[in-house]
This record gives structure tokens, C-alpha cells and sequence, in this order.
């Protein structure tokens, strides 16, 4: 009898569906595409029942801008229901949020870059203080792909540019490191192992190194960012992610890290089929 699995996705037309799809039927596993708006549940003394009729006992749960809550409730339901959901909706809130990650990774003593949390554009010169002078950088909350980041150049930029931010929720501000000259680096994990990482450079004139916002990559690892990108992602009890790092005068520094990264230009640029090592990881 061939094993079933769930592939919960607002669209199964984007490339790491289709990759883990086109991996899990070269494996004979029997893959159901769930859209997330579709997992509904019937609550009542006699337990939780999920909408999903399946023989699958685990789920992977993938996220689309826009869509971050109603993806976790699908997974909580599944969760609920008895299937084995990765990430967990636990790590993944943990870690979909830039100021509760930065929290876990600096309680851990985990290396990353200052940071500085405003909930008003009056605790700009609070975070000055922390920071040093312009330019800083300021992140939403929760944003991927590099959406959601800006570099604030003066004290008129970030007056202007957070009082617009912050009516939509705290940011992160951190301090922006020109030697990094756009570069960073991209490590991804797969069950506390290092599968690959990729140097991102950025574009000219955009100083974020997202694949998304063109930047080119190149096949990179070394001991120091492949030990650092291992311990943030058991700090946030992922079982696979993406841990974004940038190399300052100090040493290697986390960035971010991320639940359900994207990893077309990863394969492009490496030959390893990360799709088929998530595949084998949560669903053999």
C-alpha cells in the first residue's frame, strides 16, 4: 500500500509545490494537495473532527504572502485531528514572527544582528541610542521574500516611513552593515543537517539579497554559518528551514529564520533537490 501525505498549500501551482509533488510520486507516496481555506472542523465533547477525510498521518504545511493565519489554522485543525504537521504551528508562529524569533535566538544566546523593537515614532531615539547613526534598517513583523524591509537613510526618512509602518504593527529596526556590500547568506536545514547554502548577492542599488528580488546566488558554506544556522533552527524547533546570516566585521550573524522558505533558486544553483530531501525527511 502506497503512503499518503498531505501538501497544505494556498497554491499548488508555485515551484516548491510542484517540485515536492513531481518528488513525492517519484517516491510512490500518494500526495493530496490541500488548500488551506478548505480544512474545515467540526468541534464538539466528542472530539475534534477535520473536514479532511484522509489515510495521511502527516501534513507540510506551506505558506503564501497573505494567507500566514489562515495556514496556521488549517494546521492547528490537522494538528487536532491526530496528523503529524510540520513545521508544528507552534514553531512556525515562533518563528514567522521577526520580534518572538528575536526574542527565542537572543534568550539562547544565539549571535544576530542588534536589534531594536517600536511600537511609536517616538521611540526613535531610543533605538538610535542602541543602534548608532543612520542608515538602519526597518522590518514588519512578518513579511518574507524580502518584502516588508526598508532602509531608512536619515531621521526625515524614518519619521516619515514609520509613522506609516507602525499603524500596521511594531517593526524591528537594526543597524545596517555596509560591509556586507548586499551580500548574504542562505543556509537550509532539513532534520538537523545541513543540506546547502547559497550566497545571495543583491541587485544594484537594492541593498536586500533576496532570490525573489533578483539577486544571483552562489554555492557557500562554511563550519562557522553551518553550526550557527543549526543551533537557531533547534532554538526555534523547526524541523526544517531557511536561516538567513550575514557576515560582519564580528563573524557570521543571524538574520532571520525561516519556516516554509522558498527553494527554487537553491536547486537552480546547487543541483541538490531540496524537494526531494523533504520528501524523504517527513514523508517515508
Amino acid at each position: 500500500m502506497a503512503r499518503s501525505a498531505l501538501l497544505v498549500t494556498r497554491n499548488r501551482f508555485l515551484y516548491a509545490s510542484r517540485r515536492i509533488a513531481q518528488e513525492a510520486k517519484a517516491r510512490g507516496v500518494e500526495l493530496e494537495i490541500v488548500n488551506p481555506s478548505g480544512v474545515g472542523v467540526s468541534l464538539s465533547e466528542a472530539g475534534v473532527v477535520s473536514q479532511i477525510k484522509t489515510d495521511a498521518t502527516k501534513a507540510l504545511l506551506r505558506f503564501a504572502a497573505g494567507f500566514r493565519a489562515q495556514t496556521l489554522l488549517a494546521g492547528e485543525i490537522l494538528e487536532a485531528s491526530g496528523i503529524e504537521v510540520v513545521n508544528s504551528t507552534q514553531a512556525t508562529q515562533l518563528s514567522s514572527s521577526k520580534i518572538r524569533s528575536a526574542l527565542a535566538l537572543s534568550k539562547a544566546s544565539i549571535p544576530t544582528l542588534e536589534s531594536v523593537v517600536v511600537q511609536t515614532s517616538a521611540e526613535l531615539d531610543f533605538a538610535l541610542e542602541a543602534l548608532g547613526e543612520f542608515p538602519i534598517v526597518a522590518k514588519r513583523e512578518f513579511g518574507s521574500q524580502g518584502e516588508g524591509v526598508f532602509l531608512l537613510e536619515s531621521r526625515r526618512a524614518a519619521s516619515s516611513v514609520m509613522a506609516s509602518l507602525l499603524a500596521q504593527g511594531p517593526l524591528v529596526l537594526q543597524h545596517f552593515v555596509a560591509e556586507a556590500e548586499g551580500q548574504d547568506l542562505r543556509v537550509f536545514v532539513v532534520e538537523g543537517q545541513v543540506l546547502a547554502g547559497v550566497l545571495r548577492q543583491g541587485v544594484a542599488g537594492d541593498f536586500r539579497a533576496n532570490f525573489h528580488q533578483g539577486a544571483s546566488l552562489t554555492p557557500y558554506l562554511d563550519n562557522e554559518a553551518s553550526e550557527l544556522a543549526l543551533k537557531a533552527i533547534q532554538t526555534l524547533d523547526l524541523r526544517y528551514g531557511g536561516v538567513d546570516l550575514i557576515k560582519t566585521s564580528a563573524g557570521w550573524r543571524v538574520l532571520e529564520v525561516n519556516s516554509s522558505p522558498g527553494f527554487r533558486g537553491l536547486e537552480e544553483a546547487t543541483d541538490i533537490s531540496v524537494a526531494g530531501a523533504l520528501v524523504e525527511a517527513f514523508f517515508l
